[in-house]
């Protein structure tokens, strides 16, 4: 804030030129209006809320091999083809009833806990759960020894999935082997998707969910021998299609509590207006005017996190509700202070 006291420096200096004044006998106190706090919450914030890891575990008693049983010597395993193991699934989020992905990221992984090894082209499959649409699939591209590890990553682009994928080994297949003893063991395949880039999202009727996050803060006005006397503002602007409750808890450097600016219920916010196809066609303001005043900005002073808790109700919505890249929500704390000349 010292660089608006140097501006109404320049300004005095401006106004009355070489003239010796008293800075006692002047009382102007120019308002100041700065933002402390200015953040925005908009689509591709929620790529961290879509669950994109999952294992597919694949049992040898789900292979077709003659006499296993585990810790029990097998003289001969003759070549092994299985066209498709169970499924498993990946459930990506509970709040969003479809995810449109402009592009991600694919990473496979798999240690070959077996006595056999794993042939090349055998393929892991990943289809929508509700279409059946295949999303992406990976074949394998060399055989995998017992004991070895197996990496692979690719990109996928332009998919839309629906809340849950369906993970699948199909057309495995090994050249089996002698004198192998297999374990209790369980073959991992660990399969990662990172969203680079979300396009738009589909959000779920009659959910709630609760989204955390951070910005930096400085309370720190103060500087000579008087505080500066005003007030905190709040101002948000609702572009979503959610009713949402917020709250806002700051913190030092050492992530100790310092304060809770709303209290523990914070303050809900109306969602903004929709049409039949889900999009928001009117945002809803929100003012919290006055909120605290500058005396107790002292108490605030230690900070320099603010936690950002916003927990979003979809029980008041529409059939179909859509965050895309045009949607936001806009936060911002403002303070509106007087500077008093003579302590300039």
């Amino acid at each position: 804030m010292r660089q608006y006291r140097y501006f109404v420096i320049l300004l005095i200096a401006l106004i009355i030129g070489c003239k010796p004044i008293n800075p006692e006998e002047i009382d102007w106190k120019p308002e100041i209006l700065a933002p402390f706090v200015k953040s925005n919450l908009e689509v591709y914030d929620f790529e961290e809320l879509i669950f994109s890891g999952a294992e597919y575990n694949v049992e040898a008693g789900d292979l077709p091999i003659p006499g296993y049983a585990p810790n029990i010597p097998i003289p001969f395993v003759p070549p092994i083809i299985k066209e498709s193991l169970p499924p498993d699934y990946l459930n990506l989020s509970t709040f969003f009833n479809l995810i449109v992905v402009d592009s991600a990221a694919v990473k496979i992984n798999l240690n070959n806990v077996f006595p056999i090894p794993i042939g090349a082209n055998t393929k892991l499959t990943i289809r929508d759960s509700v279409s059946k649409e295949l999303v992406t699939e990976h074949y394998v591209n060399r055989q995998v020894a017992p004991g070895e590890n197996y990496e692979f990553d690719f990109l996928i682009f332009d998919k839309k999935l629906s809340q849950t994928l369906e993970i699948k080994v199909e057309e495995f297949n090994s050249p089996g082997g002698t004198n192998v003893t297999f374990t209790n063991e369980t073959l991992v395949i660990n399969v990662l998707i990172q969203f680079v880039n979300l396009d738009w999202v589909e959000v779920e009727n009659n959910v709630n969910f609760i989204d955390t996050s951070y910005t930096d803060v400085d309370f720190n006005i103060d500087g000579g021998s008087d505080p500066f006397q005003g007030t905190l503002s709040l101002f948000l602007d609702n572009n979503f299609p959610s009713e949402f409750k917020l709250r806002l808890d700051l913190y030092d450097d050492m992530d100790n509590f310092v304060y809770s600016l709303f209290g523990q219920n914070g303050v809900t916010v109306d969602r903004g207006v929709v049409d039949v196809d889900g999009n928001v066609i009117k945002n809803t303001e929100f003012q919290l005017l006055n909120f605290i005043h500058t005396d107790n900005l002292p108490l605030l002073e230690s900070a320099t996190k603010l936690q950002i808790i916003a927990e979003f109700n979809t029980q008041k919505t529409p059939d179909v509700n859509i965050i895309d890249e045009e949607s936001y929500i806009e936060l911002i704390i403002s303070g509106n202070v007087e500077v008093a000349v003579q302590d300039l």
